[in-house]
């Protein structure tokens, strides 16, 4: 890999984009939904960044366990990831 966008990577989520998803579509409401995002996730089709993870990890709802579920998407950032984030 030389980026952070190479297969099978495509999108990049912060922790607001996450609050956002589970506060408007609810799991409970939008099974179908969140099923379909978790596979996305468990591919790496979706991934973050373990900042994100440690953000999340501070609250107390039901995202502090789904992190912990899919805590492979979470990947840590290496010097050429850094450089695409920080441009």
């Amino acid at each position: 890999m030389t980026g952070l966008f190479d297969d099978p990577y495509k999108y990049v989520l912060d922790t607001s984009s996450l609050i956002e998803l589970k506060n408007k579509y609810r799991p409970a409401t939008f099974k179908r939904l969140w099923t379909n995002f978790n596979e996305l996730c468990d591919k790496r089709v979706i991934i973050s960044v373990r900042e994100v993870r440690k953000e999340i990890e501070k609250g107390s709802d039901m995202l502090v366990d789904w992190v912990a579920e899919h805590s492979s998407m979470f990947l840590t950032p290496n010097t050429a990831t850094e450089a695409i984030l920080i441009g």
